[in-house]
């Protein structure tokens, strides 16, 4: 009777019927992860509008629907038509078909194309603002991304780099939208910055309080600190607003036959070298460090001793 009832409630299917389904095509990892590059440099360098600043870091969903319609015109703007259109002069175009070498996507990857149609684009009268921009933010890239997670850059491409970097805000900034925003990494460096310049403000009013503090006294020596402690200051019995400090026992006793006469209670101070001025700098995480001018920059080192400054200062200047 319960089973005549439990057959009766759920009845045993009489076929198994499998729907056709529509196989996706061959996965290529390659090719999506060129996608992928493409859709950040393109949006790495497309110009912020108001609109778009919604106060989100990352938009997963847009960045999807993003690679989504870049697929779609792949196959409406293949790279060859894209070609076709930048040999004939078209800037946009150039700026397309130069990203599309940088990542070598449905074409092989050549820098050196991408750079020279990355420079057209960026050149061409008949650019708009924007795609100057771009171009130009691009090739801010093509100078430096190359050399990520080494040690050194070569000092053409960041010069190169830091001029299309420049020249990009410098091109974009008069057709802005209203109320468009930096770039999140100028915003984020933003209370950095401001920090930094009170620093260094309050530091450049300390050091002229006492400028005997942070420099080295004897004369001819360029030696500076950003705080005082890196110093020696002379042990005799002069005032303390009036001792000099010095870089090293060197220094020290090359000024003792200076310093000597006014190492007492009341004498003025002995400081006769003012051919050069206190270099403003600021507390950092690395306080402590040494400093000196050469040929009109400000070398800092927390680890160099100040013999080795002096003589990083000599083989730069002779």
């Amino acid at each position: 009777m319960a089973s005549s009832m439990g057959r009766t409630v759920a009845s045993t299917p009489t076929a198994i019927r499998f729907l056709p389904t529509d196989l996706p095509g061959e996965y290529d990892p390659e090719h999506h992860s060129c996608v992928f590059a493409y859709c950040i440099s393109m949006r790495n360098i497309r110009p912020p509008s108001a609109a778009s600043i919604t106060g989100k870091v990352f938009h997963g969903t847009e960045m999807l629907r993003e690679i989504e319609l870049a697929t779609q015109m792949l196959e409406v703007r293949p790279a060859g038509v894209v070609k076709a259109e930048a040999d004939a002069g078209d800037p946009v175009a150039a700026t397309d078909y130069g990203i599309r070498l940088y990542h070598g996507l449905e074409c092989s990857l050549d820098r050196r194309g991408s750079r020279a149609y990355l420079v057209q684009a960026a050149m061409s009268p008949a650019a708009t603002p924007a795609t100057k921009a771009m171009a130009h933010a691009m090739l801010l890239v093509w100078h430096t991304d190359h050399f990520n997670g080494q040690k050194t850059i070569v000092g053409r491409y960041l010069f190169a780099g830091a001029y299309h970097a420049n020249e990009s805000a410098r091109i974009i900034r008069p057709v802005l939208e209203p109320g468009s925003a930096a770039a999140p990494a100028v915003l984020a460096r933003a209370p950095t910055k401001v920090q930094v310049d009170t620093d260094r403000r309050m530091a450049s009013v300390k050091r002229m309080e006492r400028p005997t503090r942070y420099r080295c006294a004897n004369p001819g020596c360029t030696i500076e600190t950003d705080t005082g402690r890196v110093l020696r200051r002379c042990a005799g019995s002069c005032d303390a607003d009036k001792k000099p400090s010095y870089c090293g026992v060197a220094c020290q006793k090359a000024d003792w036959k200076n310093h000597k006469s006014f190492c007492k209670p009341g004498a003025p101070c002995s400081v006769i070298d003012t051919s050069f001025t206190t270099i403003p700098s600021s507390r950092s995480a690395n306080s402590g460090s040494i400093q000196v001018q050469i040929g009109g920059m400000t070398f800092s080192s927390s680890t160099m001793t100040p013999e080795l400054m002096k003589e990083v200062k000599e083989r730069f200047e002779c």
